[in-house]
This record gives structure tokens, C-alpha cells and sequence, in this order.
């Protein structure tokens, strides 16, 4: 099957003009024409047009969660995580391929802007360049951050909790390698403490789920992370989901509703910080909890 592009790059013209776009321009002037064109294709749209856009995009729709209710849910859930991470305000954009170069996410599964920046997909990526930057002045400092984010992912999801554009909490930790693990395991061990309260603070009556698993396929600090918890927490050793994101320990948190249970986070060691830095005893842990999931 011809995809769009297929179609498009077979006209010699067109296929012309996107090498030209991609290697021939330096970055300001592809902005200065991406905008020009973006100004006169503006100029010729009616308000008729834009109300028909906003009806029916669904980037640009409202959300159906009540607006008090995810305000809320995203206070307490900053309040519960900084005692142990510092809360930051985020830009809502990050520069150009934060989310590919890092985590392997494909930019179409990015909005990308004609700036030649992103809109903010997952906050952990942006902290992670504060993290990183952060390192750089004090190397000798473990850093963690954290932030909320109403967050626009491109891709579609399915069912009835998934929506283009939803509020996510995020945390790092970014720190130096101290040999077997034992700063990726007592970062997790963190981490998940720090999720678990944020759901709880949310929700008081969660009845919250806690898997850790290893992808690098031996379980044994995947079960000091589950003894040190306080909730029903257990090792998973058939998880996938994630391999090639995460390095080696990782953990889903979800909420036991009924026979039903919800994922509402997610986290893991990755090597971000080993490639911002170009140094192999960087050490990262990150986490992000969907808020919406929770007050849904």
C-alpha cells in the first residue's frame, strides 16, 4: 500500500523541494519560510473553517475530565512528590527530536511546530534535559525533578481512558553510577513511594497495584524494590512492554478497581543522561503517572 508520502516524493517536483526543506536550508531560514507559509495559508482561511477545525481535530478539542477535578488531582499529586522531588514549571514546547533522540519515539508520534520545536509529549524528556544541564554544573549533586503537564501525543489510542491530550505527572532522578545497580534500585524504590502517594492523595480510597520487572532478565533487585514497598507490590517476569525504553528495572503502578486494574503510571531506568552528557556512569531513573486515568 502507497503511503502519502510514497505518493508525494514520486512527483519529481515535490520530491525536489522536501530534499531541499530537509538538507538544503539552514534552520532559521526553514523556519522563516515554514512560517511564511503558514501566514498566507492563515490569511485565506474563514472563521467558518476554524469553528469546523475546532469541532473536529482532536488536538484541539476539550477534554471530557472536569476542569476542577484534574486542577485538583494535579496539586495534590505535586504536593505529595515534593517533599523528595522539586517541582518545576516546563515550557510547552521542547526542542526538535527531544522525544526521538532520547526515548526512540517516532516524530510522528510528535505535533511538531514550524519553529522546528515539538509540543511537549512526556515531561520526562524535558526534565531530563534539566537534569542533564543541572549535571553538568554539579556533577557531584544527584538531581530530581519533577512537573505536571497537560501533554499532546499524535498517535492514536484506544478506549475509553486514552485522549490525545492528557495531564501527566513526571519525575527524574539523574545521578552517578555507584556500582550494581544501587542507584537505579534505591531511585525506583523512591519513585514508586513518591507515585503511590500521589495516587492516594488523589484518591484516598486507591487500592494501588505495584509490578516490577527486569529486562535484563535476572529478578533479584527487582525483589528488594518490592519488599521495600508498602503496598501489594510483585515481580513480573514476562513483562516486554518497555523493553528497548527502559533499560533494565522498570515498574507499572495501577489502581485495583473491582476485577479491573488500571494502569495509572509507569517507570524505569534509561541511559538519556549517558548520551546528553556523553558519559557512560550517568545514571537516570524516570516515572510519569496519567492523572487523568486517576480521576476518571
Amino acid at each position: 500500500m502507497v503511503g502519502p508520502i510514497d505518493r508525494l516524493r514520486a512527483d519529481p517536483a515535490i520530491r525536489t523541494a522536501h530534499d531541499a526543506l530537509r538538507d538544503g536550508l539552514p534552520g532559521a531560514d526553514l523556519r522563516s519560510l515554514l512560517l511564511d507559509v503558514a501566514s498566507e495559508r492563515a490569511a485565506n482561511r474563514t472563521p467558518s473553517a476554524v469553528l469546523e477545525q475546532y469541532r473536529s481535530d482532536r488536538f484541539c478539542t476539550p477534554s471530557p475530565i472536569d476542569a476542577v477535578a484534574i486542577a485538583t488531582a494535579e496539586a495534590a499529586a505535586l504536593q505529595a512528590v515534593s517533599s523528595t522531588f522539586q517541582a518545576i514549571q516546563l515550557s510547552p514546547v521542547s526542542p526538535l527530536a527531544t522525544s526521538s533522540s532520547m526515548s526512540q519515539v517516532p516524530q510522528n508520534n510528535v505535533v511538531t511546530t514550524m519553529r522546528l520545536t515539538e509540543v511537549l509529549s512526556d515531561p520526562t524528556n524535558m526534565l531530563a534535559l534539566e537534569a542533564a544541564l543541572e549535571r553538568r554544573t554539579d556533577p557531584a549533586t544527584t538531581i530530581r525533578l519533577a512537573a505536571k503537564h497537560r501533554v499532546l501525543r499524535a498517535q492514536r489510542f484506544e478506549g475509553p481512558r486514552s485522549f490525545a491530550h492528557f495531564s501527566l505527572l513526571g519525575m527524574v532522578s539523574a545521578g552517578r553510577d555507584q556500582g550494581n545497580r544501587s542507584f537505579e534500585v534505591a531511585e525506583l524504590i523512591r519513585h514508586i513511594q513518591s507515585l503511590v502517594a500521589a495516587v492516594v492523595a488523589i484518591d484516598t480510597a486507591a487500592e494501588v497495584v505495584v509490578q516490577v520487572s527486569d529486562h535484563s532478565g535476572r529478578f533479584d533487585q527487582a525483589q528488594v524494590i518490592v519488599d521495600a514497598l508498602d503496598v501489594e507490590a510483585t515481580v513480573d517476569p514476562d513483562r516486554t512492554h518497555g523493553r528497548g525504553y527502559y533499560e533494565h528495572l522498570c515498574f507499572k503502578i495501577g489502581v485495583r478497581r473491582n476485577d479491573e486494574i488500571v494502569e495509572v503510571g509507569d517507570g524505569g531506568s534509561t541511559s538519556w543522561t549517558q548520551h546528553l552528557l556523553a558519559d557512560r556512569k550517568e545514571r537516570l531513573v524516570i516515572s510519569g503517572s496519567g492523572l487523568d486515568r486517576i480521576v476518571m
